[in-house]
């Protein structure tokens, strides 16, 4: 498996979702093939349309403009990646097509980032890959980069379009990078998230590789029971290269999403469409 077609299978990843208006059962279902790596915020317009035309809400009104989304009795953090949100839920993943509510009263406020016209969800991605670059780079080469490319970045995530997107990215990616870019997500039993990042760099003192087992130590030095990390359905084995992996693996917004989960490695998928078979052997 090449490192390009790797990249491509992450990005073409793709979840089935059914949404729902639970308070009223006659308006029919929407499902759609969500992008793993994109967000739930850019699919609202579709949503109050659907709402407009099969339940009378129209796309103006309050509940409409208020519109959030909910899945196994828990607001979905929305501001996540899609991809990311599903595998929170692992080991034991919702069935497919993923079941999600939306709800058009009593916002969350306490616990959603509320998306609109003066906090945009292309103004928070931008700020994401502005932090990643602050640890890669010293935010040296966002900086550098123009308006356009910006726009380019987000318009090609928005619309699905790799290779705009990825033209401008590669020179995010280039570079020997001081610190890698990651966090690590634990969800407990509550539904409460805890999300761990410390400052990794690409090798050891050595000069060696960091691994992911490594990566662990770093940041749980006290944790002894045995875990794995999973990234985009795929569990991965804890002597992955941590460098590999962020080359590979990182989602559009330039960090590697990693999900910590009971258990030893088990490499098979949850069985959405685009299944990787990952290879870290694969030169960069």
């Amino acid at each position: 498996t090449t490192p390009d077609s790797i990249q491509r299978q992450v990005w073409d990843g793709k979840l089935p979702v059914c949404f729902v208006l639970p308070e009223d059962p006659d308006v029919p279902p929407l499902y759609s093939l969500v992008p793993r790596v994109g967000y739930f915020p850019a699919l609202l317009d579709r949503l109050r349309a659907h709402l407009s035309r099969h339940a009378g809400i129209d796309e103006d009104s309050p509940g409409a403009q208020q519109l959030w989304l909910r899945s196994a009795g828990r607001p979905l953090r929305w501001h996540l990646p899609v991809g990311l949100l599903y595998d929170l839920e692992r080991p034991k993943p919702p069935p497919l097509p993923w079941e999600v509510e939306i709800r058009t009263r009593d916002f969350p406020t306490d616990e959603l980032v509320s998306f609109g016209p003066n906090n945009s969800l292309e103004s928070y991605f931008l700020y994401c890959l502005k932090e990643a670059d602050a640890l890669k780079h010293r935010a040296r080469v966002i900086n550098e980069m123009g308006e356009r490319e910006h726009r380019q970045l987000w318009q090609g995530l928005l619309n699905d379009q790799f290779d705009q997107f990825s033209v401008v990215n590669r020179k995010l990616m280039e570079g020997e990078a001081k610190y890698l870019p990651f966090r690590i997500y634990q969800q407990g039993a509550d539904g409460g998230l805890s999300v761990l990042q410390c400052l990794a760099k690409p090798h050891r003192e050595d000069s060696t590789p960091l691994t992911l087992s490594d990566l662990l130590r770093i940041c749980l030095p006290n944790f002894t029971d045995p875990v794995t990390l999973a990234t985009h359905g795929v569990s991965l084995p804890m002597e992955t290269p941590l460098a590999w992996a962020y080359d590979k693996l990182a989602y559009p917004d330039n960090f590697l999403h990693l999900v910590l989960q009971p258990g030893r490695c088990n490499s098979a998928g949850d069985g959405e469409s685009s299944a990787m078979q990952l290879d870290s052997s694969s030169e960069s």
